[in-house]
Formats: structure tokens, C-alpha cells, sequence
């Protein structure tokens, strides 16, 4: 499996959440946070991905509410890997691209064709209500990553996985 490897400059973030509404009695709500950045690609590797203008940088976490249903999102912020990202930023990214199966539909990855993650990371996994959720390569990505000959440098729009992405200082 080839990683890729490049950096972006980070002009604008828009933290949010996806989320799964539970019933407020038997089920809990489960929030999965991403963070969607506006970037313009770093001078050290010009050649990847020249083009790319925004990155949703996703968590792939299933974090539930309490028994109440309640959720301080702010505090999670606070507490998130990415609790200090801000315009100016360097984020470098480094992990196996992967193409998004061609029978995936959902609203949150409309309109993306590549992720970056590592997907032994993100296998067959029960939520906090008892339900089983796929493996990633189940709903979302190609078993296996791109040769790096097969990744096109005209991607505008790409998903990276929390773990495939760092802040460098």
C-alpha cells in the first residue's frame, strides 16, 4: 500500500457534525465530527494534487450522546485532536488514497471521488445502541488504495481520515 504524502495551507475551517438522532428513549443520538477546510496547496509538493481546494477531514468516530441525549458540542471541540487548527495552518497529510465505491450515495460525501485513510483502522464496529456498523471498505471505499501512477492530480475535493492528517508547528 503506497501513502501519499503532501501539505496544504489552510484557509478557512467549518467544524460540524454528522448526526444519527436516537429516539430519546431507547436509542441515543451519535455524533461524528468532521471539520471541512477551504486550502490551497503547500510550495513543497506542487505536484500533488495542484488543484485541490477543500478537504473534509473526517473523524470516522461514533461519539454518543449521554442518557439524556444531551451533547455539549463546544466541549468536544475543545477537546478534539484538531482543537488549535486555524486559518494558516499547515495540515500535513499522509496516508493510502482510496476511490469511493461507485454504488455509495450519501449526502455528506456527494460530490468527493477520493479519501485518504487507513481503513484497517476503520473495520466492523457496534454503536452505543447495539447496532453493527460495516467496515469502511463496506460502505464507503474500494478495497484496495490507488498505485500512485492511478491517482489524478485534477482532484478539487478530497476526504482525509483524522488519522491521516497532523498540524505541523
Amino acid at each position: 500500500m503506497m501513502n501519499m504524502e503532501f501539505t496544504v495551507l489552510i484557509k478557512t475551517i467549518q467544524p460540524d457534525f454528522d448526526v444519527a438522532w436516537g429516539d430519546t428513549v431507547r436509542r441515543r443520538d451519535i455524533y461524528t465530527p468532521f471539520y471541512t477546510l477551504s486550502v490551497r496547496n503547500q510550495g513543497n509538493s506542487p505536484l500533488v494534487f495542484p488543484a485541490l481546494q477543500q478537504i473534509l477531514l473526517y473523524s470516522f468516530s461514533m461519539i454518543p450522546a449521554n442518557v439524556y441525549d444531551e451533547f455539549d458540542e463546544q466541549a468536544y471541540w475543545r477537546r478534539s485532536p484538531f482543537n488549535c487548527i486555524e486559518a494558516g495552518d499547515t495540515l500535513l497529510i499522509s496516508g493510502p488514497v482510496h476511490r469511493i465505491r461507485a454504488d455509495h450515495s450519501s449526502l455528506r460525501f456527494d460530490g468527493y471521488e477520493y479519501v485518504i485513510l487507513r481503513p484497517e483502522q476503520h473495520g466492523r464496529e457496534y454503536d452505543v445502541n447495539g447496532d453493527l456498523n460495516g467496515a469502511v471498505t463496506e460502505w464507503l471505499i474500494e478495497e484496495d488504495a490507488l498505485a500512485m501512477e492511478n491517482i489524478p492530480s485534477r482532484i478539487k475535493r478530497l476526504v482525509v481520515a483524522w488519522e491521516c492528517a497532523s498540524l505541523l508547528a
